[in-house]
């Protein structure tokens, strides 16, 4: 506490924050907390003043009202796996981290209308646990982002998933407390919280504030309503080509013409340039749809000869027959089954880095004890083989040990998430990874890609690009609602006082 200005403010609002929270769920700060904060990326060291657990809404309405009372700066988290991007290391020092962990009640799900209700402690694995265990015919929009993470902050951070990619179409209803304390719902769940047509139509009537609490710092949420996916049979296609551009612009015509519903990703080997690159999209829906959609791509596939496509039925298939990357069977796994595991990628991929430890499956990637570190970028790109082959060059003759992957976020963009693995033991290869990952951004700025996500070294950059007159709308509205700037700070927007300055 010794470099934070208001050591007596801090000190009074403990003392207040004590009369209905227990002393252990408050963590104080001390030198040892500071060092050995979760980060598989490891970004630079931040100075927290404690991490606070609140077990319900209530203890984190009067949280914030007193950190709010005695301008007291709080940076949330849901459970704290930022992983490739700062895990639960906040943007700016001083702050005391709210963790949000133990509001891991599944509210609601509701099989006739195809929704779930969910606070931010619910992860990937425990929402599918609770669907598998009620025989459920639904399953979440999962990602790659494996079993631990958040559903509320990981769709709240734009998090991509297989089902349509954008996991923003899925939230129905949010609940936001703001920095005076007080709780707002968006929607019609504003006015009535008890029937089921409030979750059937997200917009209500008039503004649609969902958007004000994606990727901001204007709220602390504390229930979303997120869609669920009817389990359906996935067929995975996988095609392969000698020519990166050929293989994105072919998948483009496919996604355009909507015979790719569900999410496409490329696989681009950075070691061996050029080579076969090759793409892996699963198709789900009825047996007959399926069908089609296959027909369909065998036919247009007639005009991109060079590409080989091959199918593979994810309920019927013996892929031990099949010489195909693992990958493939993964996709079709976490496609039929909602789930994903971060721990399979991890311990696979860090076979190619010499040095470090075995990781341990059992335990948090986030560990100190863990010597796999993990950084990455997500930028989005055109839908486009030539933009596409621009950046891959790049990140060659920059960063040839950085890995890339593009996946689509609609019929017209893609993601591009570039990511290393390093020694988190080996200082000078933290600070190599780090360096380059910032001349990669600077490079892919150049050339007009910009971020689709933000690691917490890298919000003070990128907040600074957008224009002076949406800087002044964004401040704005950051001011009406969090005049104090309590919530988060440099969380997608500058500080109110710092950012006066610059635009000014």
């Amino acid at each position: 506490m010794k470099n934070f200005d208001h050591v007596e403010n801090f000190k009074q609002a403990y003392t207040e924050w004590l009369t209905f929270f227990n002393k252990e769920d408050i963590i104080l700060n001390t030198e040892e907390n500071i060092n050995n904060m979760p980060d598989i990326a490891e970004c630079a060291s931040r100075s927290i003043l404690g991490i606070v657990y609140p077990s319900n809404k209530e203890q984190v309405e009067k949280f914030i009202k007193i950190a709010n009372k005695f301008n007291i700066s709080i940076y949330t988290v849901s459970c704290g796996k930022n992983w490739g991007l700062g895990s639960m290391k906040p943007i700016q020092n001083n702050c005391v981290v709210l963790h949000l962990s133990k509001l891991n009640k599944i509210i609601e799900i509701n099989e006739e209308f195809g929704y779930a209700v969910l606070e931010p402690g619910v992860t990937v694995g425990s929402l599918y646990d609770c669907l598998k265990k009620i025989d459920s015919s639904f399953i979440f929009n999962v990602g790659g982002a494996g079993r631990n993470v958040s559903v509320v902050g990981n769709t709240l951070d734009r998090g991509s998933g297989f089902f349509g990619c954008k996991k923003l179409d899925d939230i129905l209803g949010i609940e936001a407390i703001l920095a005076n304390g007080t709780t707002i719902r968006t929607g019609h769940w504003n006015i009535s919280t008890g029937n089921d047509f409030v979750h059937t139509y997200p917009y209500g009537y008039g503004p649609d504030l969902r958007g004000l609490f994606i990727q901001s710092n204007l709220a602390v949420i504390t229930k979303i309503v997120v869609s669920m996916h009817k389990k359906q049979r996935t067929l995975i296609v996988y095609a392969q080509d000698n020519s990166l551009e050929l293989l994105i612009d072919a998948f483009k015509v496919f996604r355009s013409n909507n015979l790719i519903g569900s999410g496409v990703t490329f696989l681009v080997d950075t070691e061996n340039h050029p080579c076969v690159h090759s793409a892996i999209v699963a198709l789900s829906g009825t047996y007959n749809m399926m069908l089609a959609a296959k027909d369909d791509l065998i036919r247009l596939n007639n005009s991109f000869s060079k590409i080989k496509l091959e199918f593979f039925d994810t309920e019927e298939i013996d892929y031990k027959d099949y010489k195909i990357p693992v990958c493939i069977k993964d996709l079709g796994n976490m496609m039929f089954s909602g789930v994903s595991d971060e721990h399979y990628y991890l311990s696979k991929l860090q076979n190619k880095i010499k040095g470090i430890a075995s990781l341990d499956l059992n335990s948090d990637i986030d560990s100190p004890e863990n010597s796999l570190g993990f950084i990455c970028i997500n930028a989005v790109a055109r839908f486009n083989g030539k933009i596409v082959k621009d950046i891959v060059d790049i990140v060659i003759s920059v960063a040839p040990q950085y890995s890339i992957t593009f996946s689509d976020l609609g019929n017209y963009a893609l993601k591009a998430h570039v990511s290393s693995l390093f020694n988190r033991n080996d200082k000078s290869e933290v600070s190599k990874v780090h360096e380059l990952k910032d001349v990669l951004y600077r490079k892919f700025e150049e050339i007009g890609i910009y971020p689709q996500r933000l690691d917490i070294d890298s919000m003070r950059y990128f907040n600074k690009l957008h224009s002076k007159e949406y800087q002044k709308t964004i401040h704005s509205i950051k001011e009406a609602l969090d005049p104090k700037g309590i919530l988060s700070p440099g969380r997608y927007i500058d500080n109110l006082s710092q950012s006066k300055v610059d635009i000014e």
